[in-house]
């Protein structure tokens, strides 16, 4: 009531407020105005910490909300999910059981029941290609065969490194594949070196682009451009070979030392997809993807190859190899 006294007589008059009145008005003021105070405060507080709580908690939702988008309706049957886990498991397990199998030979270990040695009349073949490694091949085709139509309006990018990663698997895994089978896959021996060109070149040409005319990570597309390259070194001598017809007259220990190398780089290509997969939805960043997609899986072929290179000793020196084309030159 003194309140609203107070304000239609200082409408009124300005000037003539009596002094209780004014305490009164002071008093209420004051009070309102620490009122206003502590609620901008607590708001100001709760707003802090509700931003600090969505600061932490969108990344993570945002992450996991983006993993679980990859386990999709638009793959049917999640074969191009469940084929690419256990090919990723398997593959890796067939390839650490050949290291193991080379440090055994090596060093006096233990070698697993699967190798065995076949003697010819000139040479002793050892063989350990297993049924898990053929198992694992199959898995690794599926995966990528089914994971065409989950590119359907997904941008250009996308689809063109799903076929440009399965145009390099298929050259892959037919090399390996005539390695293992003798003369099945026979009749496409004359195309072999073309076949194996193709996909380099399409590499190239769009790491040019991705390079020179896209905002990507410069050290990530280098490393891959450079990476896959190096591809290279085992797929034009392996497709030489075949095309020459000079499969039976290679190096001893060569061939099993191939089968081993084309099924690592197949396992590379996939696992590497998968990471590009994640880093384009954010789920890795460029340091990750470098680091667990493409540096130490690699590490991984190359401790492989260097056993194998040691156990089988097709070479005598590092001359020996650079001289044969890596065993191409019979």
């Amino acid at each position: 009531i003194l309140n609203m006294q107070a304000t239609t007589q200082l409408a009124c008059n300005p000037l003539s407020l009596n002094p209780e009145y004014s305490r009164c008005l002071k008093l209420t003021g004051k009070r309102s105005r620490r009122g206003m105070t502590a609620f901008l405060r607590g708001s100001s507080n709760e707003e802090a910490s509700t931003s600090s709580e969505d600061t932490d908690s969108a990344p993570k939702d945002s992450i996991q909300s983006k993993a679980k988008r990859m386990w999709t309706r638009a793959d049917k049957y999640h074969a191009h999910a469940i084929s690419g886990g256990l090919y990723s498991l398997l593959g890796f397990d067939v390839m650490y059981e050949w290291c193991r199998n080379d440090y055994g030979a090596i060093f006096g270990g233990e070698i697993s029941s699967v190798t065995t040695t076949t003697t010819t009349t000139t040479t002793a073949i050892v063989e350990d290609w297993s049924a898990m490694a053929s198992i694992s091949v199959a898995l690794a085709t599926v995966c990528a065969l089914s994971g065409i139509p989950l590119t359907k309006n997904k941008g250009w990018r996308k689809q063109e490194l799903s076929y440009r990663s399965i145009a390099f698997q298929m050259v892959m895994t037919w090399q390996l594949c005539r390695l293992i089978s003798g003369d099945a896959l026979a009749p496409f021996d004359a195309i072999a070196l073309y076949g194996c060109m193709l996909p380099f070149v399409w590499h190239t040409i769009t790491y040019v682009y991705v390079l020179l005319l896209t905002g990507d990570d410069k050290r990530s597309v280098l490393l891959v451009w450079l990476g896959v390259l190096l591809f290279g070194l085992q797929l034009v001598p392996t497709a030489l070979v075949i095309q020459n017809g000079d499969i039976a007259s290679v190096r001893e220990g060569l061939l099993p030392m191939w089968e081993h190398s084309l099924f690592g780089l197949i396992w590379l290509l996939n696992w590497s997809t998968f990471g590009a997969s994640l880093k384009a939805r954010n789920v890795v960043d460029d340091i990750a993807f470098r680091k667990w997609f493409l540096i130490r899986p690699s590490a991984l072929w190359m401790l492989m190859y260097v056993l194998d290179t040691t156990r089988y000793h097709p070479f005598s020196s590092v001359g020996d190899y650079v001289s044969s084309a890596a065993g191409a030159l019979v």
